[in-house]
């Protein structure tokens, strides 16, 4: 679509060169408000009037309806007219609305907050789905908190101002960690004792030596972890008790070494 606005003839004379166009062709060299010193909002405003008034000074009583829908909807004027299939003018890039102006002529608004209170971020997004650049809200949100070490505590104060105050852990969970970071202590064995030298160092029979050797026990030092249980299917009770009685003498020999 191509419009076409010529200046009266007085207007022609004061300015080196005549007309107005508003063309929404892009091979077109320049646009009509540019070129002529007016802004955009200057032509819109009497094209707007012309029709609303049922006169067009500058050329556009010329239009056809669909082309005059056009220029209705690039002015701000809301509303379909009849009989009037507007589908295909969706994409067309002449569709500027109010809104849209009125958006690009807005400031950003900085809302960086410096007080110290809450860190926080904030996003531009579209306050309607329907008509994104008919203006923005702004939309906070608190930013992740950063992760921490365990062993250190950061917690924010507000004395006289913000500030930050680094706290050490409660003594149990200091305790905890610091558990953790030492190294394992290895557990202090006993000393090995032959099953012939034990036998004969605490007067435990032939016998018994014999069915211990059987069951490949080494030593006190191995049947210290044999459960009374598993000694009785091979010796007597009276035989387990002297075990017994022997691996206590021994470790109190081992505790006074």
């Amino acid at each position: 679509m191509k419009v076409v606005l010529e200046r009266s003839h007085q207007d022609s004379k004061r300015q080196s060169k005549g007309g107005i166009w508003l063309s929404t062709n892009r091979n077109f060299p320049y646009s009509s408000w540019q070129h002529w010193g007016c802004t955009k909002s200057d032509v819109l405003l009497t094209m707007k009037k012309g029709l609303e008034n049922g006169q067009n000074p500058h050329g556009l009583d010329r239009l056809t309806a669909e082309d005059r829908h056009k220029v209705m909807k690039v002015i701000g004027k809301i509303g379909r007219l009849p009989n009037i299939d507007d589908e295909s003018d969706e994409s067309d890039e002449s569709d500027i609305t109010k809104a849209s102006l009125e958006a690009r002529k807005k400031p950003e608004v900085d809302t960086d907050d410096d007080s110290g209170d809450d860190e926080n971020m904030s996003e531009q997004v579209p306050a309607n789905d329907q008509n994104p650049p008919s203006g923005s809200s702004l939309r906070k949100r608190k930013c992740e908190p950063t992760p921490l070490s365990p062993r250190t505590v950061r917690v924010r104060v507000r004395q006289n101002g913000t500030k930050d105050e680094t706290h050490e852990p409660t003594s149990r969970a200091q305790a905890s960690y610091k558990s953790s970071d030492l190294p394992r202590q290895r557990v202090k064995l006993p000393p090995r004792m032959a099953l012939r030298d034990f036998c004969r160092e605490y007067s435990i029979s032939s016998e018994v030596f014999e069915r211990l050797q059987a069951l490949k026990i080494d030593g006190p030092h191995v049947l210290q972890f044999i459960k009374d249980e598993a000694l009785n299917e091979h010796l007597s009770i009276g035989e387990v008790a002297s075990l017994r009685y022997a691996e206590e003498l021994w470790k109190e020999d081992i505790r006074a070494v």
